[in-house]
């Protein structure tokens, strides 16, 4: 819980430090590097680790829950960067399935998504 509102904290003062730089006409910067004006805990940085590994942990395991041909299919897209013809040229489907093998991918990496956020919160919830 700790790290998520450190991290909102963090984002809704990056985002208003954007908004006045806009406003101000100023060129736009990549603020998440121009950190300069705030000084982070070293705590600040382990939680930042840990959420960002657990982040990816979550994601993995998503992923791999996936059938064999809709993670063929995200990694040709999202790992090779290939278009949607390409794939298709590849795997022998027309571009059609391709796009369907594609929202059936994101359909069911939501559905397991949002199980282990609700798994993870019911988790924490529970005390031994």
């Amino acid at each position: 819980m700790r790290a998520y509102l450190l991290g909102s904290v963090r984002k809704r003062v990056l985002r208003e430090g954007f908004r006045q730089r806009s406003n101000r006409d100023e060129e736009a910067t990549d603020f998440e590097n121009d950190l300069t004006f705030v000084e982070f805990s070293p705590e600040w940085s382990v939680i930042e680790q840990e959420s960002l590994a657990e982040t990816t942990q979550r994601i993995s395991d998503s992923l791999n829950q996936l059938p064999i041909r809709q993670r063929e299919v995200i990694y040709l897209r999202y790992y090779q960067n290939l278009n949607r013809d390409e794939i298709a040229e590849i795997m022998s489907f027309n571009p059609q399935s391709v796009s369907n093998l594609l929202q059936s991918a994101f359909k069911t990496f939501r559905e397991n998504w949002v199980a282990a956020l609700l798994l993870t919160n019911w988790l924490g919830d529970v005390t031994f």
